[in-house]
């Protein structure tokens, strides 16, 4: 599958689109195939490493987190066995100004998501 991949502190162009592994599903997890995906300011501070003393949190040489963007829009595409609050077909959001993962859809409901996170 495909993905921005950000392997070292920078700028935009440190932003890469990669092939990835598929993330394979846990017994609590959500899948999500990533409709729409956007970036937001604490995006940039993670991609530029700034200020320094963040990196303590995010990687002092690289970021641990090779994949930008909490603000994202799709359909749900499987979920775990101990997921009971979505299904399959499910169309979701997630902010990170918001609580995590919203449903669109009329039930209460690829981006992957912990659903004890939910």
């Amino acid at each position: 599958m495909k993905a921005v991949v950000q392997r070292d502190y920078g700028d935009v162009e440190v932003l890469k689109v990669e092939d990835i592994d598929h993330p394979v599903v846990g017994q609590n997890d959500v899948l999500v195939r990533v409709v729409a995906a956007s970036l937001n300011h604490a995006d940039w501070i993670h991609m530029s490493g700034t200020p320094l003393v963040a990196r303590l949190a995010f990687g002092t040489r690289r970021p641990k987190a090779m994949t930008r963007g909490k603000d994202v829009a799709g359909v749900v595409e499987s979920v775990g066995t101990n997921v009971t609050a979505f299904r399959q077909g499910d169309e979701v959001y997630e902010s990170s100004v918001q609580e995590p993962l919203r449903s669109t859809s009329p039930h209460p409901p690829p981006f992957w998501r912990e659903s004890r996170s939910i």
